[in-house]
């Protein structure tokens, strides 16, 4: 498959990251299908799309597209609740929430109901790709393809592939990407962590900016201090208050095993 035989995306999950997705794809040509789990998720879904901050209505005020643009790319996005409606696509990429378990139960149920030739692309911000393609047939067109917030505006998505992901598949997407006008990087699976290249950058630096306001008082080298989990997922649910929360939240578990993936080894900083 190349990218000119991509006739239908299928887009699993709505909210601003879902339409945000569905925008780019829409104003580039591509004909989309939204699914999501009720009529009023996906009214809003619409609305975010076309009246939100990011939305088509203020890319033609600020006179990135002109209104005939922005019809045009309304006329190809269609809303649904039914899962057999995307029975047709050429690609899926999913963006529902960041749950492994809700993940794989949907691609398990996708699996079954789409084509077989058809692509499937995660939209996880971190999930490894050789965990999630367990739940599917088709690990060879299974694929990671992280956007970033706003969808419709931030150039960058990481193409995130795994052994068993083929070259065919990669190019296709890195094509797609091209098409929509980003700019992809590839990126190695790698299960031992979470994230991939621009969020744990984030959080590394995130991690050096906690311990430089922390002060030389606290900030401790060596064998001196406590291990503190940089896993990104401890850090998201708690930057707000990094240094305190996290490293209370985090310890109080013990062990070498990071309490939100047992079994994967914590990554560890000392301050």
């Amino acid at each position: 498959m190349n990218v000119d035989d991509i006739k239908r995306i299928g887009v699993m999950g709505g909210g601003v990251m879902g339409g945000g997705i569905a925008q780019s794809c829409a104003v580039a040509g591509f004909n989309v299908r939204i699914r999501d789990m009720t009529d009023e998720l996906l009214e809003k879904t619409r609305e975010s799309m076309v009246e939100g901050r990011f939305g088509l209505r203020g890319a033609v005020e600020r006179e990135k597209l002109t209104q005939q643009q922005m019809d045009e790319a309304l006329d190809r996005v269609s809303f649904t609740t039914d899962m057999e409606e995307l029975r047709d696509a050429d690609l899926i990429i999913e963006a529902v929430p960041e749950d492994m378990e809700l993940k794989r139960k949907v691609y398990a149920e996708l699996d079954s109901l789409i084509k077989p030739e058809a692509v499937f692309a995660s939209n996880t911000s971190g999930f490894a790709i050789s965990e999630l393609n367990q739940a599917v047939a088709r690990k060879e067109r299974f694929i990671g393809m992280h956007w970033f917030s706003p969808a419709f505006v931030m150039r960058l998505i990481e193409i995130i592939y795994a052994p068993e992901t083929s070259e065919e598949t990669i190019k296709l997407l890195e094509a797609v990407g091209a098409k929509l006008g980003k700019e992809t990087i590839r990126v190695k699976d790698a299960p031992e962590a979470y994230g991939f290249v621009a969020n744990r950058i984030y959080f590394a630096a995130v991690a050096e900016a906690a311990g430089a306001v922390a002060g030389p008082t606290h900030r401790r080298y060596g064998t001196v201090g406590g291990n503190l989990c940089l896993d990104t997922r401890c850090l998201y649910y708690n930057q707000s208050e990094w240094w305190r929360r996290s490293n209370a939240y985090c310890l109080k578990k013990g062990g070498e095993t990071c309490h939100v993936a047992p079994g994967r080894k914590r990554g560890f900083a000392t301050f």
